[in-house]
């Protein structure tokens, strides 16, 4: 490559890289026989790295031409820009002091200067995307000879991979593409890892507090009571995407573990048992989903009124079972405890495969494409010909499976359930770990499964972080504050995004 020649594609850095006999040669090995490809290969990759030594030098003379010429053009928009406005003064200083105290000339001055900065603005924001371009490209020329070499490398040989090649490759094309300095100015990067940032912060925190507390650092209450509520949140997030609030969560979750509780006891399968929770958990959601759309009740309403209902049911089945409780440890005919299925194993396998699922379906497919437009526009959604109660239906009936799931789980830890569990929670905690998770309660585009994870595991070291350092008491306010900053840093990001409702 000579200075200034720049390739595009792995097809021209055949050409420029490897030219000089060696591509017919390897058009030509077929008619070779295993040594001679084996040789022919050598070949290649000599001629490969003996480019490269040269490539580096070369890209760096071209990035340094290239930022050279950028700086003067920049330079000379801003030169241009003082030139303008200093005709604009000139011109504002040649009238009459009666007319340049004018509310209109004034205002008119003012406007001129304020379009003249924003033609320069403008003219920087194209030049600097041009040079960042032209940087990208520069610096991808390493990857193609990289391409070129793994692609001529199996034509000659025979090979179907190259690993290696391709690995360094991939690696190439990577740094080629990262400006560091445009990720650090982007601010959806930051609003993007924030919450992975305050994760970390408050994992941290709990460390420091177990050290200097001396409190048992309670991994197992974390990772159980986490899975509980993310299971949940990942299903919860396509209800939310919407915009929309199921408050009925807790006591929902409630019903499924007794029903997935007392499926057991009476089948001894706890196959059976995890079933019955996922279905009741679907049609509890179908439920409420048909309702709120045919009586034309919000959501919330809808929910909250589903919420008393089934936490009465609850209370009705409890206060019949012996002790006030429901009570599914052994079962007959098992003949053995639920809680022996109990493991980290299954409940890591479950949020693992559930989440996965979820994400496929939320970012590829056009289920999760419609609850995005509904969340920033259900009105223009609508038109577009999506079912609004359909994607209703679905949505809940995939927080349904979630909600079974922790039910299910929830009775294979404990074995019991009562009135006041910690699954009586687990709606408010779904809402408070979403946001903190990063997802805004208006739903729309910035929707993510991601959100459901980040958000359920700080909620829980949050929780653990105030009983380490004894303050229990204050942890509803802080998750309060947080949910609430959170919030607010969500709405002024995508404010200027959202489409008129």
């Amino acid at each position: 490559m000579e200075t200034g020649e720049i390739v595009e594609t792995a097809e021209d850095a055949r050409e420029t890289f490897f030219a000089g006999g060696l591509l017919e040669r390897v058009q030509s090995a077929g008619s070779l026989d295993a040594d001679g490809k084996k040789a022919l290969g050598v070949e290649i990759k000599r001629r490969a790295a003996a480019e490269r030594k040269t490539l580096g030098g070369k890209i760096k003379r071209e990035l340094s031409a290239l930022k050279e010429t950028y700086e003067g053009e920049k330079r000379a928009l801003e030169e241009d820009l003082t030139e303008r406005l200093r005709a604009v003064d000139a011109e504002f200083a040649e009238m009459s002091l009666e007319e340049r105290t004018a509310p209109e000339a004034v205002r008119e001055y003012k406007d001129r200067v304020n379009g003249e900065k924003i033609v320069t603005q403008r003219a920087a924001i194209k030049l600097t995307r041009e040079y960042e371009s032209e940087t990208a490209l520069i610096k991808s020329q390493d990857g193609l000879l990289l391409r070129a070499e793994g692609e001529l490398f199996r034509e000659a040989t025979g090979a179907r991979r190259t690993p290696g090649i391709d690995a360094a490759a991939g690696l190439a094309n990577f740094l080629s593409g990262l400006n560091v300095k445009r990720t650090a100015r982007d601010k959806k990067t930051w609003l993007t890892l924030l919450p992975f940032l305050m994760l970390v912060v408050i994992i941290v925190a709990y460390t420091a507090a177990c050290a200097i507390t001396g409190y048992r650092f309670n991994l197992d209450t974390i990772i159980t009571y986490g899975i509980y509520v993310a299971v949940v949140a990942v299903g919860g997030v396509f209800i939310y995407s919407h915009g929309a609030f199921d408050m009925s969560l807790g006591p929902a979750a409630m019903m499924c573990a007794a029903i997935g509780g007392l499926a057991f006891i009476s089948t001894g399968s706890i196959f059976m048992a995890a079933f019955c929770a996922v279905l009741l958990g679907v049609g509890l959601g179908l439920v409420n989903a048909f309702l709120a759309n045919c009586l034309r009740l919000p959501v919330m309403v809808m929910t909250l009124t589903m919420m008393n209902i089934l936490s009465s049911l609850f209370a009705t089945i409890a206060e019949n079972q012996a002790g006030g409780y429901v009570d599914v440890s052994n079962s007959p005919l098992a003949g053995a405890d639920i809680k022996d299925f109990n493991s980290y194993a299954l409940k890591w396998v479950i949020l693992i495969v559930f989440t996965v699922i979820c994400f496929v379906l939320f970012n590829y497919t056009k289920i999760g494409r419609r609850n995005k437009l509904i969340g920033s526009n259900a009105t223009a959604a609508k038109y577009t010909g999506i079912s609004l109660m359909k994607a209703g239906l679905i949505s809940f009936a995939i927080s349904g499976i979630g909600l079974g799931l922790c039910g299910f789980l929830f009775i294979t830890q404990n074995g019991y359930i009562e009135t006041g569990s910690s699954l009586s929670t687990v709606g408010l905690n779904v809402i408070i770990a979403i946001s903190i998770g990063g997802m805004p309660t208006s739903g729309g585009p910035r929707s993510r499964i991601s959100a459901a994870i980040v958000g359920a595991f700080f909620l829980i070291f949050l929780e653990e972080f105030f009983a380490a350092m004894h303050l229990d008491i204050y942890q509803y306010l802080a998750k309060g504050l947080i949910f609430l900053a959170v919030a607010f840093v969500n709405f002024f990001g995508s404010r200027p995004k959202r489409l008129a409702q």
